[in-house]
C-alpha cells in the first residue's frame, strides 16, 4: 500500500480494524486479492507473500488459523492482545482443534500490560496453551512471528510500538502459507526462547 500525502486521509489502524472486522471491507481487500490468496493456499505456494499493512495482516494470519489444527507458536507484542482480539473467532476455533488432538499453543508477549483474559483462556484449554509476559533486554530486537501447524508462517519485520493510530503502511511481514521448511526452521528458534523461559520461569518460583 503507498503512502498518502499529508492532505489525504491516511488510514490508521483503528480505522482499517472497523472495515476489517465488519467481514473484510470490500474498499481494503479486493475480490482479487482474496481469491488469488485462495489459489495460492489451495496448491499449496511456498514461496514468501508480502504483508504490507495491518488489514492483510488479519486476512492473512485469520486464513493461518482457519487451518490450525496442531500447533500454534507466536511472539507478539505489546498490541498482540487486541490482534488476536480482532481475530477472536478463528483464534478460538484453532485453540478448540488444537485442544482436541492433544496439541499445544505456546504464546509468548512481549510487554509489561494486563493480558488477563487470554491468560484465563489457559484454565479453559489446560494442558494446550501456554502463556509467558517477558520483557526484552535493552537494544535486542525479537522479530514478532507465527507459526502455525509447523507449516504456516508469518514473520514481522522490526517496527515501532503499535498504537491505534499508527499509519498502516509501518508493520510488514514475510508469510508463508505452506512451507515446512521455513517454518520449521523458525520454530527450533522459538523451542529455544521457550524452553529458555521456562527454565527461568520455574527458577523463579523456587525462590519465592
Amino acid at each position: 500500500m503507498k503512502s498518502k500525502s499529508s492532505n489525504e486521509w491516511n488510514p490508521t489502524l483503528y480505522d482499517k480494524k472497523v472495515s476489517f472486522v465488519s467481514k473484510y471491507g470490500e474498499d481494503l481487500l479486493s475480490k482479487d486479492y482474496k481469491n488469488v490468496i485462495a489459489q495460492l493456499f489451495e496448491i499449496g505456494f511456498n514461496g514468501e507473500i508480502d504483508n504490507d499493512d495491518y488489514v492483510h495482516a488479519l486476512y492473512l494470519t485469520d486464513l493461518m488459523f482457519q487451518n490450525t489444527s496442531r500447533s500454534l507458536r507466536m511472539v507478539m507484542g505489546s498490541y498482540g492482545k487486541e490482534f488476536l482480539g480482532d481475530l477472536h473467532n478463528s483464534f478460538m476455533l484453532a485453540l478448540e482443534r488444537i485442544h482436541r488432538n492433544h496439541g499445544f499453543a505456546h504464546l509468548a508477549f512481549l510487554t509489561q500490560d494486563s493480558l488477563s483474559p487470554l491468560q484465563k483462556l489457559q484454565e479453559q484449554f489446560r494442558g494446550t496453551l501456554k502463556i509467558f509476559i517477558c520483557s526484552l533486554t535493552r537494544n535486542v530486537v525479537l522479530n514478532h512471528i507465527i507459526i502455525c501447524d509447523n507449516r504456516m508462517l508469518r514473520k514481522e519485520k522490526p517496527h515501532p510500538t503499535v498504537f491505534d493510530g499508527m499509519p498502516v503502511e509501518d508493520i510488514k511481514a514475510s508469510v508463508f502459507l505452506s512451507n515446512r521448511s521455513a517454518s520449521e526452521v523458525a520454530a527450533e528458534t522459538f523451542d529455544v526462547m521457550w524452553h529458555s523461559l521456562s527454565r527461568k520461569t520455574k527458577e523463579s518460583k523456587a525462590h519465592q
